[in-house]
């Protein structure tokens, strides 16, 4: 973990992105998207309707409730690589997996030679 003073600073990489679905990808079915063993008040849980709700409830709270820092601090490279070039919008009920494919096609238009690898986005 890496504390990033100014919360401005807290930018988040594709590829941290990219890291976030594959952890999501790893635990669910090929065939159904189920995520294996998540379930919330009932609703079984889903690769690709997995949401920004889901994503505070189930990764980030669990992951940053004890050393009180942020998503971004807990996989940050480095304070310099996450200061944000890109501020992106979002809805909490938007299924992740959609979102960050925007987030990865915004970034190829704009910065085709890195494929967005070094373009961090303000979410």
């Amino acid at each position: 973990m890496r504390r990033i003073s100014k919360p401005e600073c807290r930018g988040i990489m594709v590829k941290q992105l990219e890291h976030l679905l594959d952890f999501l990808k790893r635990r669910s079915s090929i065939v159904t998207g189920e995520l294996l063993g998540w379930i919330d008040e009932g609703r079984q849980l889903r690769y690709f309707t997995f949401n920004f709700h889901d994503v505070a409830r189930w990764i980030v709270r669990p992951m940053t409730r004890q050393v009180s820092c942020s998503y971004v601090e807990a996989v940050a490279f480095s304070e310099l690589s996450q200061t944000p070039t890109w501020f992106a919008s979002y809805w909490l009920g938007q299924p992740l997996a959609g979102f960050i494919a925007s987030i990865k096609q915004h970034a190829f238009v704009r910065s085709p030679d890195h494929c967005g690898v070094t373009s961090s986005y303000w979410i």
